[in-house]
């Protein structure tokens, strides 16, 4: 037997992105996920729609997503098989079940952080105040995933002003938690999971099972780096936030204690695209 393919790949921005982000080109958009009222909330181009074919040349393409299991189902590319969900907080298997064994691992670090998430968005609702800003916390399998800061009219840089003004302060003496934030999006990941792990484990079982697979990773965001050095070629969309930092050469790292790192491409008052994460996570 010859060597498999996998094509780990992340979802939004990667093979779909919302209306406001493809700009005034309507007319070759292609609805791509809902809302869980049925709205439509994401659209693909001809360029993702080409790169989706491309990567369904590989024997499996397996979705490596922020999206819970609820919003991935709602995605209207319907994939076979595996799929990394919520950061890497769950993965499904080839039946769209729970993996067991992934989520025995996970199940006590998200318990012990819950109680820390919450507080977290009592301080940003008490803090920064929510009339203009959308804040919840993820669950995902009944486990809290993590915690997500929106703005109502897609103002990154009020977003940014909330990682700076409560975010950063509390996370000061918990630097093992990951802060992305990408425009209007933002979320704050607690230790113990990510991306990248939910795709070293499936790999483990791969090579196990099957030898050693050629590996494509894809993303836009920083936080997709983790898991697509992992791969064996990587591939990530112009004018994404990844591409911005590699192209231009604006991606850096400045030490902000206990290994923690901030990667953005500007002064933190004018940053709306970095992250913050543990060193290696």
């Amino acid at each position: 037997m010859g060597v498999r393919t996998l094509a780990f790949v992340d979802l939004d921005d990667t093979l779909f992105s919302s209306l406001r982000k493809h700009g005034d080109v309507e007319s070759v958009l292609e609805p791509a996920a809902l809302l869980a009222n049925g709205d439509v909330i994401s659209y693909s181009n001809p360029g993702q729609r080409a790169l989706l074919r491309m990567l369904q040349a590989a024997d499996q393409i397996i979705p490596v997503t922020a999206r819970n299991i609820a919003a991935y189902r709602r995605v209207l590319i319907k994939f076979k098989g595996l799929a990394v969900v919520s950061h890497g907080a769950t993965i499904l298997l080839q039946d769209g079940t729970v993996d067991p064994v992934w989520h025995e691992r996970v199940a006590p670090l998200l318990q012990r952080e819950e109680d820390n998430l919450k507080r977290l968005l009592a301080d940003i609702e008490q803090s920064a105040g929510t009339a203009d800003l959308r804040c919840w916390l993820v669950y995902d399998a009944e486990l809290p995933v993590y915690l997500v800061v929106k703005h109502k009219a897609s103002d990154g840089q009020r977003v940014a002003e909330v990682a700076r003004d409560v975010i950063l302060p509390w996370m000061g003496t918990r630097s093992d938690y990951t802060l992305h934030v990408n425009g209007n999006n933002m979320a704050v990941i607690p230790p113990g999971f990510g991306k990248a792990a939910a795709v070293a484990y499936l790999l483990e079982r791969e090579r196990a099972e099957n030898g050693t697979p050629f590996t494509i990773g894809a993303g836009d965001s920083i936080t997709d780096l983790d898991f697509m050095k992992l791969c064996d070629v990587q591939l990530m969309p112009s004018g994404s936030q990844l591409a911005l930092a590699a192209d231009e050469g604006l991606r850096f790292k400045q030490a902000l204690g206990d290994g923690a790192l901030l990667l953005g491409k500007a002064p933190f008052a004018e940053l709306q695209s970095f992250a913050l994460a543990p060193e290696g996570c």
